[in-house]
């Protein structure tokens, strides 16, 4: 538990900036009613690109939109070496691992019944030997934990075309990006990061903003909302 709570706020910011986007805030049609900010400002280039921290970090494009990344296994949430599934201490056997070289499903018995944890497709060639490599989730637990704990409502992430949570298995490395979030615009030294899908705590606001510097290849983002927000550093990483 202490893994998973010293990792959510990394994400400080966005954390702290947002409520969950779900029931009532989300239209029948997966959007809100709220008018869409547009990113217009010029970007600044250098923040363009990959910045990661070793567990976390953000993806800036030059399309104007912000993917994030976390590092599952940080959490003891993984598939293990011998083909196991680590669900924060809790190992799933084999048995409930669905594997046919392209699609990835895994299973759990709870009190509620039988829940999909991951189902996960393939984007990159087939492989009976081994789960490694990189697929796109289609559903499971795991969707809706990652999109609830940045504002986002299940149903935005599934019915969205152009929003996927990408995976990589690498041993047991599992990291996940949640691709196109958000827009993001540079104004001065501010950040600003903005959804027609994100509900805001504060009514007023319609961004969460954050103050930035780079210095060679290191990125610090300071929420300014909250004075006693801890910084986010992160360095530059290939994507």
């Amino acid at each position: 538990m202490k893994k998973i709570i010293s990792l959510l706020l990394v994400f400080s910011g966005l954390t702290a900036s947002l409520t969950g986007c779900s029931g009532s805030s989300v239209s029948d049609s997966g959007s809100t009613s709220r008018k869409n900010r547009v990113s217009s400002a010029p970007i600044d280039p250098e923040i363009i690109g990959k910045w990661w921290n070793g567990e976390n970090g953000y993806i800036f494009d030059e399309n104007r939109k912000v993917s994030l990344v976390m590092d599952f296994s940080a959490m003891e949430i993984n598939f293990t070496d011998d083909g196991q599934f680590n669900k924060a201490g809790e190992i799933i056997g084999g048995d409930d691992i669905s594997y046919d070289g392209k699609n990835l499903m895994v299973t759990y018995i709870s009190d509620s019944g039988i829940d999909i944890i991951v189902n996960m497709e393939r984007k990159d060639d087939e492989n009976l030997d081994s789960f490694d490599g990189v697929y796109n989730l289609h559903g499971g637990v795991l969707i809706q934990y990652f999109a609830e704990m940045v504002g986002l409502a299940f149903e935005t992430v599934i019915e969205d075309e152009n929003i996927n949570i990408e995976a990589k298995i690498d041993g047991e490395s599992f990291v996940l990006t949640l691709e196109n979030y958000c827009d993001y615009e540079t104004i001065g030294n501010s950040l600003e990061m903005f959804s027609q899908y994100m509900n805001y705590a504060d009514t007023s606001a319609d961004c969460v903003k954050y103050s930035y510097e780079i210095a060679d290849d290191t990125l610090t983002m300071t929420y300014t909302a909250d004075s006693s927000a801890p910084a986010e550093v992160y360095k530059r990483a290939e994507e």
